[in-house]
């Protein structure tokens, strides 16, 4: 999978799960709750790993534009299910301004050379980068719908399966 068309599919579909893991964190908590100060500590892990999902976004996303960012987004900025909301929007219109920006396939076989917020150098072909980050946010929202479901939030579950998102376009 490399076509600029494979990722497209694939980065649609990625905010289509992302919506889903906000509706869930909506239904479950409400879109104003302060996550990061819940007595439970699941509740505060739920907050921690969705921002690292959009955090994890920006930073991949900054480096392919050419920028190492030496942080990631810091958790305490974004408290709720409406702050995370928006986040990703915000993190989405960014990531297609740049996807834009890739003409044709040749453009995913570029290879870019970042550090690492530790100071590590590190390069990868363009198209691997973005194939991790796909991966990594699907492991990332299973890890929050674990802990939904230990916190007896069954009711606010939702498929983020990558073939009920197929289905739902054949619809």
């Amino acid at each position: 999978m490399r076509s600029r068309e494979d990722f497209r599919q694939l980065y649609e579909y990625d905010d289509w799960a992302n919506d889903r893991l906000l509706a869930m964190l909506y239904q479950a908590f409400g879109e104003e709750a302060d996550l990061r100060h819940a007595e439970d500590a699941r509740v505060r892990e739920i907050q921690t790993v969705t921002t690292h999902i959009v955090a994890a976004l920006a930073i991949w996303r900054t480096r392919w534009e050419g920028h190492s960012p030496t942080a990631m987004l810091d958790p305490e900025e974004y408290p709720t299910p409406l702050a995370l909301r928006m986040a990703f929007g915000a993190e989405r219109a960014r990531f297609w301004g740049f996807f834009a920006t890739l003409e044709d396939e040749e453009a995913l076989n570029r290879v870019v050379h970042f550090t690492r917020t530790t100071g590590e150098p590190y390069q990868f072909p363009l198209w691997q980068m973005m194939q991790h980050v796909l991966t990594h946010s699907a492991y990332h929202r299973g890890q929050v719908t674990a802990r939904l479901l230990d916190l007896g939030h069954e009711s606010a579950l939702q498929f983020t399966d990558l073939i009920v998102y197929y289905r739902e376009q054949q619809q």
